[in-house]
């Protein structure tokens, strides 16, 4: 006999705007939030998970301050389902609540307007600064034998702080003339808890 999990989620979301110029990375001005709880998480657990974000206006022109915080928080254990890792940090296998807040300030870098025939278009370049910090409860304590059902959890949570900082660099551009635009970059930078520089990919599409 074989045993399966399923993961169930259900939330609800919202975003309002302000419609954004031609040369605007983002709107100058938005607001968006979901929430959500995802039940079962594969041994039963349920987490439920809270996000806001904010774009506001730079210090001149087409430049954009990004904001964001979220929360995340199981009866159980959390793992990586229901948070999203900070930039050049790896996922906790073994937490039961996250928090964490970001900075971005992008900006224009260059409307390049580069053609590589049908194969590619590169439209500009666009780049920029980050900040960010999470506080999370993990399970350190834990001992070596531990059994993940049954356990006071509490009795071994220890709340820990980890943050990365760094740079960002975007290009945007079209493969084979479709309509919809990708976002092509890399983000670089220094993890706190690691100890170590990173530099990891960065996409996202219909830009």
């Amino acid at each position: 006999k074989g045993s399966y999990f399923h993961n169930f989620s259900y939330g609800v979301s919202a975003y309002v705007s302000k419609q954004r110029a031609y040369l605007d990375l983002y709107s100058p001005l938005s607001v968006s939030g979901s929430a959500k709880i995802t039940t079962d998480n594969g041994v039963g657990d349920r987490v439920l998970s809270l996000n806001l974000n904010a774009t506001l206006p730079g210090v001149t022109m087409h430049h954009h301050i990004l904001l964001g915080y979220s929360v995340a928080t199981s009866d159980g254990l959390l793992r990586s389902l229901g948070y999203t890792a900070l930039r050049g940090q790896k996922y906790f296998e073994m937490a039961r609540s996250v928090s964490s807040v970001s900075f971005d300030y992008r900006l224009p870098l260059a409307c390049t307007d580069w053609s590589m025939g049908r194969l590619m278009y590169i439209k500009r370049l666009s780049g920029g600064v980050f900040a960010e910090g999470m506080r999370f409860g993990d399970f350190s304590a834990f001992p070596a034998n531990y059994k993940p059902h049954g356990v006071d959890y509490a009795r071994y949570l220890v709340f820990r702080t980890d943050y990365s900082v760094g740079g960002s660099l975007y290009a945007d551009m079209n493969f084979w003339r479709y309509e919809y635009g990708f976002k092509l970059g890399m983000h670089m930078g220094y993890n706190q808890l690691s100890k170590a520089m990173f530099v990891i990919p960065a996409i996202s599409l219909a830009f």
